[in-house]
């Protein structure tokens, strides 16, 4: 699980690798020695890492809700053509291909979130434009979906201990 501001910022290299941070990497799976990660620019304005098996439950999900008829196809070729797989290498490292950092207009810092399921890599001025914002309706909407799960998980757990 990735939660919170990971980094302050982070280097992007002119051949557009940058260090993963250790507290990444070592909650990834690693196959005969290498890590293989899923990384794009898709639904955001950002680049997103996802790990091998939480990018193939994405796409079961995905297969599952999509069929076969031309918009769902476009659908697909959309999400599928916003990722690549990369491997991040003995320096810790990955290589950002030139258009997804175009995309989110990464150049040479990021700054790293992470999002639970995602670690995401954001363009510094945008994330500052972005958390400069300010609370929205929808912020509020969330907190109040999370006070209620909070409190049903509270009471579930009264319930049981009763």
């Amino acid at each position: 699980m990735f939660i919170g501001r990971l980094s302050t910022t982070l280097s992007v290299d002119p051949k557009g690798r940058l260090v993963v941070p250790t507290r990444i990497r070592d909650r990834l799976e690693a196959k005969d020695g290498e890590t293989e990660v899923m990384v794009g620019v898709f639904a955001s304005t950002c680049l997103t890492l996802y790990s091998l098996p939480q990018y193939e439950l994405m796409v079961t999900a995905m297969e599952s809700a999509l069929g076969d008829d031309l918009e769902d196809q476009a659908k697909k070729r959309r999400f599928y053509g916003s990722f690549t797989n990369v491997i991040i290498d003995k320096a810790g490292r990955i290589t950002i291909p030139a258009l997804f950092l175009k995309r989110a207009d990464i150049h040479d810092e990021v700054v790293v979130i992470g999002m639970k399921d995602r670690v995401e890599f954001w363009n510094p001025e945008k994330f500052a434009s972005h958390e400069d914002t300010g609370p929205s309706a929808d912020d509020a909407a969330t907190m109040g979906i999370i006070g209620r799960a909070c409190r049903a998980i509270s009471s579930q757990g009264t319930k049981e201990n009763a």
